[in-house]
């Protein structure tokens, strides 16, 4: 995952970079890339904020 986020950033800066120097951007490129980084974000959104709550078998203060 983090190889893809630097993937998406490098042509992400990329664009910019083109877009500053001729004064236009390639849309089409930019979407796509954009795209990419709304996907990756997803997944990472569902992999560590939506899991739910952990299951345990007992808390450790009603061992106690």
């Amino acid at each position: 995952m983090m190889r893809e986020l630097y993937g998406i950033g490098r042509n992400l800066n990329q664009i910019a970079q083109k877009a500053h120097a001729l004064g236009v951007i390639d849309a089409q490129r930019y979407d796509t890339e954009a795209r990419k980084l709304e996907e990756a974000v997803r997944k990472i959104t569902e992999a560590v904020i939506l899991p739910g709550p952990l299951k345990t078998t007992g808390s450790p203060q009603s061992e106690v």
